[in-house]
């Protein structure tokens, strides 16, 4: 059942990937930030408390908010990088959701850092 949900996960994520692109919309990519960087509080706490359930919960909604972005035009920088920063993220998460499903607490445990570290990526070019 879990399996089901992550294929589900990712043909969806690969179906909003593929929207047409729009010019960047600051409010929009801001209120996706937001709702991450809440969503990153929880993972932790989800993650300290050894609840895979909740962890993958938090990680397939950033996974969602990331997924929304490269419909957007690159706010500075070039549009092949900002998709390719987007696609690290989106990896990383979906390696946290593999972990979820198969309850390996390092695999999550390294995941949620690949996806801290691909955040600080993308802020530090593109913020």
């Amino acid at each position: 059942m879990k399996r089901w949900i992550l294929v589900i996960i990712l043909v969806l994520t690969g179906a909003a990937v593929s929207l047409a692109q729009q010019p960047y919309d600051k409010n929009a990519a801001v209120e996706l930030m937001r709702s991450n960087k809440a969503e990153l509080a929880a993972l932790e706490s989800a993650v300290a408390a050894a609840d895979f359930d909740g962890a993958a919960m938090r990680l397939t909604r950033m996974a969602a908010n990331i997924s929304r972005l490269p419909v957007f035009a690159a706010p500075k920088g070039e549009k092949a990088e900002w998709d390719k920063r987007a696609d690290a993220f989106l990896t990383a998460a979906y390696s946290g959701i593999a972990a979820c499903v198969n309850k390996d607490m390092d695999a999550l445990k390294a995941a949620v850092a690949e996806v801290k570290a691909r955040r600080g990526d993308c802020h530090k070019n593109f913020r």
